[in-house]
């Protein structure tokens, strides 16, 4: 290392040949390391060594100087020309502190105290500027230098540029920071539950990882003005005056990033420009939050000095405005949902208690119509059971009573017609002819309204009786099949049956045009079954649909509500091929074989 000795410094002079050889100019001693209390001894090595050593520090990538114990320079290699930015001409006889920063010189005066008792420096890193005012960040070591009796007579730098090793340093510190924030905010923003939570990890990341000093977060109202919803380090003054403003229209559609890296150059409003400035502000940007490709609000970085904003910056703002937008919007959405849900729950509760209110009005409804319906049923058995009795009344009136008469009316005419003279006999036979026709039509009638075979002998008597009548008075083929082991049932039962075929077949010889007949009766362990079908016309739908409603159907109505007041069941089956009724009614149970009696 080529060191200069602590007295005025002269420019290189021309030597002679020896002088050459030698390697020796005014300016230049040639120097060797000696260890000595960490310092640099001064002596006079062969003019070789010293050629080599010179060449050893021209070509070093650090910059090596060296200076007086009052700050002036004597050496000055060429790295220290390209570090620094000054030719060693301009270098050499100037004080250091034409590359220390003012807020940096106390440091120096401490490093001459400490190179005066002898102390070695060793990588110190520090603020250096170039000459063009740029600053630079170095790694200094400084030793003393001492002359042949161990006096320290000056000082030896050996400079190396750290500015981009800590530009990296600080760059991926940064973005270790950033990460964290933004790890951070994801994690606050997935387990906040409310807008306030929300607010508070949106300001502690753009805090954290823009390194700004203030922030806020802005969002549209109903109306569509920008209210503050939650800042730090701002004052209501500020807040008031700015509340509302926004660089962007209402209705932009993706709105651009806004930065002001110095407020006094800043293109806004004066009236807003004053009121920022007055706030300590210097450099600030309007980062837009947008859901769904509309505007929602906006957040903002505040510096206290100017700011120039990075693409890195700018880049991390937008992944913090789209993570912080997003979690809004979902709150928003959430409490939407929760506001309707409620308002569903508050109507649910009112339609399930107008419900229950109107469910217990109809129950009771209800059963003011069952139990009046259970009246009418009542009402149509006892008139029903009216009806048998006064037929049965009727039947033995006229069987008993007109029957007699007209019996003994009969008789007389009979004795009578024998006894006139042979012009009135022909008359008179005519006559008797009508009495005993009417005495057979009274005597049908009777059994119709009420057959006394069905008292006296039971159904199947009464069943063939009816359907031999039929048969001769209509012309239709009836086959008519009943259990052998019916037996005698009890009075109300055998009268429901003979009813219910009774209207059958009246409706078959009235509406079917059926030719044939066939009339099922069995019983069954604990039922009494009855099936009657014919091969007529059938029902139409829109017939069929009002019986079964009971819109109309009187005479079926009737079959019905008989089966009904026994607690059984009927069923009416109607096609273009004929209709089939069929009743069900229970009975004690008892099994037997059937057997056909075909009425003739």
């Amino acid at each position: 290392m080529s060191l200069e000795r602590n007295k005025p410094v002269s420019k290189p002079k021309k030597t002679s040949s020896k002088q050459g050889k030698s390697g020796r100019t005014s300016g230049q001693r040639a120097i060797s390391k000696n260890s000595h209390q960490g310092g640099v001894r001064v002596s006079e090595p062969a003019a070789p060594a010293g050629n080599l050593l010179a060449a050893i520090v021209d070509s070093s990538d650090d910059a090596i100087v060296s200076k007086t114990l009052d700050g002036v320079i004597s050496s000055w290699n060429k790295s220290a020309e390209r570090m620094f930015g000054y030719a060693a001409e301009e270098a050499i006889g100037s004080n250091i502190t034409m590359i220390i920063p003012l807020d940096r010189r106390e440091e120096e005066n401490e490093i001459i105290r400490r190179i005066k008792r002898g102390e070695r420096i060793d990588h110190f890193e520090t603020i250096r500027v170039r000459k063009d005012g740029t600053p630079l960040i170095v790694s200094v070591t400084i030793s003393p230098v001492k002359d042949a009796r161990g006096r320290v007579i000056g000082a030896s730098k050996v400079a190396r540029d750290v500015t981009s090793r800590k530009e990296a340093e600080q760059s991926l510190s940064d973005r270790v920071r950033q990460q964290r924030a933004l790890f951070h905010l994801a994690d606050e923003l997935h387990r906040a539950k409310t807008a306030e939570a929300i607010y508070a990890a949106g300001l502690d990341a753009i805090l954290g990882a823009l390194h700004c000093q203030r922030a806020s977060i802005m969002l549209l109202d109903e109306s569509g003005f920008m209210r503050f919803v939650s800042w730090r380090g701002l004052s209501d003054v500020y807040r008031r005056a700015t509340d509302g403003h926004s660089p962007w229209k209402l209705e932009e559609q993706n709105p651009a990033v806004i930065c002001v890296d110095d407020m006094r150059r800043a293109d806004l409003p004066n009236e807003l420009c004053t009121t920022i400035l007055k706030e300590g502000i210097r450099a600030l940007a309007f980062i837009p939050l947008v859901s769904s490709g509309q505007l929602i609000g906006k957040f903002m970085p505040y510096f206290n000095e100017p700011h120039s904003f990075t693409d890195d910056e700018i880049a991390l703002s937008l992944t913090i405005a789209r993570q912080l937008a997003f979690a809004i919007s979902r709150t928003r959405s959430d409490e939407a949902l929760r506001r309707s849900e409620e308002r569903f729950r508050n109507l649910s509760e009112r339609l399930d208690a107008e419900v229950r209110a109107r469910t217990r009005e109809l129950e009771q409804r209800n059963e003011q119509v069952v139990e009046g319906a259970e009246r009418l049923r009542e009402l149509s058995r006892r008139m029903m059971q009216v009806q048998d009795e006064e037929r049965r009344h009727i039947a033995r009136e006229l069987h008993d009573s007109a029957g007699q008469v007209l019996a003994v009316l009969g008789m007389k005419m009979g004795q009578l017609a024998q006894q006139v003279n042979p012009g009135l006999q022909t008359s008179a036979e005519e006559i008797l002819q009508l009495v005993q026709q009417l005495t057979r039509e009274l005597r049908t009638m009777s059994y119709l309204l009420h057959p006394p075979l069905l008292d006296e002998v039971g159904l199947s008597a009464a069943l063939n009786w009816y359907v031999q009548g039929v048969m001769e008075r209509s012309n239709i083929d009836i086959q008519l099949t009943i259990s052998e082991n019916l037996g005698r049932l009890p009075a109300d039962l055998e009268l429901i049956l003979f009813r219910v075929v009774q209207e059958s077949l009246t409706n078959v010889h009235r509406h079917s045009g059926s030719k044939t007949a066939t009339i099922r009766v069995t019983r069954e362990d604990e039922r009494v079954s009855l099936e009657v079908q014919d091969q007529g016309n059938g029902i139409s739908r829109e017939r069929l649909a009002e019986i079964q409603t009971q819109a109309s159907g009187v005479g079926v109505q009737g079959m019905r509500e008989r089966v009904r007041q026994f607690h059984g069941e009927m069923t009416i089956d109607s096609s273009e091929h004929g209709t089939r009724i069929h009743a069900v009614l229970p009975m004690p149970s008892q099994a037997q074989g059937t057997i056909t009696r075909v009425a003739s």
